[in-house]
């Protein structure tokens, strides 16, 4: 429990759980609606609502519901496109980039504090005055990542892919600074966010939960995600991979696990940028291959395989708010088990566990990064990128991706051999040690390459959706676009070409240059 909710008395709990009942998904203006943003009230009942958060939302009949209804969904992307490019802004104009992990304010778990009792040995964290916006959408996107896990999150995901009027409306109706701006050059709701990320050094937690939002919107939608951030996400995720090592190579434990969650959650985005060659070709791609590279070698050079495993909320009930949240990315179909499973012997099939993935992730999730984090680098290599970049150094030669994986080599076959299933990353780690073209894996074996590249994804066409399950067969990948977008017949695929080609040749113009 936070020191917040340790002061409160037994009708504060009875006004507690009138609130949680109250704020519900058919109710969910209530988060930013009735009661004024700035008075005590609306910050004791985001307190309340974010303090359970587990218990909020958990039907999922009525999720299901709203994530159906558009006019409540697109309320919801209005409210975060608004407070994320008003908290930008601001950011700019206050110049809070001076800060180093500034985490607000002391007492409450749903702010972008992970020490919420100013306890932390080292003193590494400090504090500014309270911010509205960084803990609406803390508590906001936080219920949007929760969104955005069901099977029939679409149109939320649509929404934040794309720009509509209204938004900019919106906007205009509740602030007019900088509007004029804004509607000469409209923006797609994703891009605040984006926004968000350069003040990464200023607010973790609510970065973290901006790469979750964007990894589970674009393993839904790759190309219209892709397209709509464009490539200055290249360099901001170039800066926010440092702004993770940094929280790595802090000796608090809290900030250490913030950032280990960090990289977690946005390896699934990062592994969709092996077929946007519009992104690879960015002068900054080359940097973010190192920030990979070095990130990853750090994870594997403080690797203690006693240690590799979530932190006790119990004696850090701080980092509730900092967890994995791409779980629901890693799920793999049935039919893609059991067409492999043709090609598979007896043994193969028995030692193959049903939930390798997420038990993975929530049992070792250091063990995790570091084979998910080889499986994008793999990934990246056999749609064609070139990983012998050159990573400086502050003594000596600068040495190149190959030669960093191959000094953490014990450090990988050890996770492998406490683990007989990660031994299908062995032939990419060779190939990367090798300076080779990297294999691509099995559907069914991989920790990432079966579920977003077959089982997550579904038939570009907005009117149908169909995953390979319900077509009965895989999907078609567009060729053009490096298999960013996926279509369940050629049907589909010409209904959308009007949609999807300004993306798909430019990435083809792209590819050939």
């Amino acid at each position: 429990m936070s020191s917040f909710s340790a002061k409160t008395d037994a009708s504060d709990r009875v006004v507690q759980v009138q609130l949680i009942q109250h704020v519900r998904p058919s109710n969910i203006e209530d988060l930013w609606s009735n009661i004024p943003s700035k008075s005590q009230q609306r910050l004791e009942m985001d307190h309340y609502l974010t303090e359970t958060l587990e218990k909020w939302a958990t039907e999922d009949d009525e999720m299901n519901k709203f994530v159906q209804d558009t006019s409540k969904i697109q309320a919801l992307v209005n409210q975060i496109y608004f407070r994320s490019l008003n908290l930008g802004i601001r950011c700019k104009q206050e110049n809070l980039s001076n800060y180093e992990f500034t985490f607000v304010p002391e007492g409450c778990l749903s702010c972008s504090r992970p020490c919420d009792h100013n306890d932390c040995a080292t003193q590494t964290c400090h504090e500014v005055p309270f911010d509205q916006d960084v803990h609406f959408l803390v508590v906001t996107l936080t219920v949007v990542c929760r969104l955005l896990t069901l099977t029939n999150s679409d149109k939320l995901a649509m929404l934040l892919a794309k720009d509509t009027d209204d938004i900019y409306d919106f906007y205009k109706n509740e602030r007019r600074m900088d509007y004029d701006q804004l509607v000469a050059e409209p923006k797609p709701i994703i891009n605040s966010l984006i926004g968000v990320l350069n003040n990464a050094q200023c607010f973790p937690k609510l970065c973290n939960l901006v790469v979750s939002t964007m990894s589970l919107t674009t393993c839904r939608r790759p190309a219209a995600s892709l397209q709509a951030a464009n490539v200055q996400l290249i360099p901001i995720f170039f800066r926010y991979l440092r702004t993770i090592l940094d929280l790595l190579r802090s000796s608090c434990l809290i900030e250490t696990w913030t950032g280990i969650t960090s990289f977690l959650n946005i390896i699934p985005a990062l592994y969709q940028f092996g077929g946007w060659k519009i992104g690879q070709e960015s002068a900054n791609f080359k940097h973010l291959i190192t920030a990979v590279v070095v990130t990853l070698c750090h994870i594997c050079h403080d690797y203690v395989k006693e240690f590799d495993k979530p932190p006790s909320l119990d004696k850090l009930p701080e980092t509730l708010s900092t967890r994995p949240l791409i779980s629901t990315l890693l799920v793999i179909d049935d039919a893609d088990e059991a067409e492999e499973d043709e090609n598979l012997g007896q043994e193969q099939k028995t030692q193959r566990p049903v939930s390798l993935r997420k038990d993975l992730l929530n049992k070792n999730p250091e063990s995790f990064a570091i084979i998910a984090g080889l499986e994008v680098l793999g990934w990246w290599s056999h749609k064609g990128v070139n990983l012998e970049v050159h990573i400086p150094v502050t003594d000596g030669e600068p040495y190149d991706v190959p030669t960093a994986i191959q000094e953490y080599r014990k450090v990988i076959d050890d996770i492998i051999a406490n683990n007989s299933n990660l031994a299908y990353i062995q032939p990419i780690l060779e190939s990367i040690i090798k300076r080779e073209k990297s294999p691509k894996p099995r559907t069914s074996q991989s920790l990432l390459y079966g579920p977003l590249v077959h089982s997550f994804r579904r038939c570009g066409l907005p009117s149908c959706r169909k995953s390979a399950g319900d077509a009965g067969h895989d999907l078609l990948f567009c060729a053009a676009c490096n298999g960013l977008e996926q279509y369940c017949s050629k049907e589909h695929q010409k209904k959308h070409w009007k949609v999807h080609k300004h993306f798909c040749k430019n990435n083809r113009i792209s590819h050939n240059k």
